[in-house]
């Protein structure tokens, strides 16, 4: 079950589908599962069908992402069901089996000696809206991070520094921003606009946690073996990064 509306599909705003869909279908069928793939729009949505499916048996697990801030009941009847499950994602504040990375931004330190900001934003696109979240983030977790509208004062401001999550964002800002920072994977480098800093990081990590989501849910579902630890955290894939200017 993936977060995405048929609006986002059409409109090419899918690099979280793109990465995760058909690496979880592979592995799973590797393993002898099918996959029925459930999209969904918000977590009512996705409460519902998969209540529904749950209920009329047509599932035997299920592997899930989560809607920011938005993820209280799902979480809820996932934990209390007796179905095997992942999420993919923390849902802060409960105790249940999910795969996340912490991205602790461990070059920005670094990046700021050389060029110090009085603030910094995370520029995300959610819902395929553009929104800025301003780092460092609560306990050091983005999701815990109000979200910020677009506007022109928090982008052109000299003091403020703009770190974009992908070259495919930047491409997107109609006013671009007076200081920023790309973050892009090595295997994307050369989508990098001239001029501009980034920040080249491993991407490795993103699928190691689609392969760890996969083998807990199949041991899990054929096997009877519920993983022992519920929550599986990945570490940072910034930890191993080059600075391009």
């Amino acid at each position: 079950m993936l977060n995405i509306s048929s609006v986002e599909f059409d409109s090419g705003y899918h690099d979280y589908f793109n990465r995760v869909f058909p690496a979880l279908t592979f592995q799973l069928n590797e393993r002898n599962l099918e996959v029925l793939f459930v999209p969904f729009h918000d977590e009512q949505g996705q409460l519902d069908r998969f209540t529904r499916l749950y209920r009329e048996g047509l599932i035997g697990g299920v592997i899930t992402n989560l809607i920011p801030r938005r993820y209280q009941q799902i979480a809820k009847c996932l934990t209390e069901s007796n179905l095997p499950y992942m999420i993919l994602g923390y849902p802060h504040g409960f105790d249940c089996h999910c795969v996340f990375s912490i991205d602790r931004y461990e070059w920005l330190p670094e990046f700021q000696k050389k060029h110090p900001f009085r603030r910094s934003f995370l520029l995300i696109s959610h819902r395929g809206e553009l929104q800025l979240l301003e780092m460092p983030f609560p306990e050091g977790y983005f999701w815990l991070a109000e979200s910020l509208p677009l506007n022109d004062e928090l982008l052109l401001d000299a003091d403020n520094l703009i770190v974009c999550s992908g070259a495919s964002l930047y491409r997107r800002l109609t006013t671009l921003p007076r200081n920023a920072v790309i973050i892009e994977e090595k295997r994307q480098r050369q989508q990098l606009p001239d001029n501009v800093p980034a920040v080249i990081v491993d991407g490795s990590r993103r699928n190691e946690i689609v392969s760890l989501a996969a083998r807990n849910l199949a041991d899990w579902m054929l096997n009877d073996k519920e993983p022992e630890q519920r929550k599986n955290q990945i570490f940072s894939n910034y930890r191993n990064f080059e600075f391009c200017f």
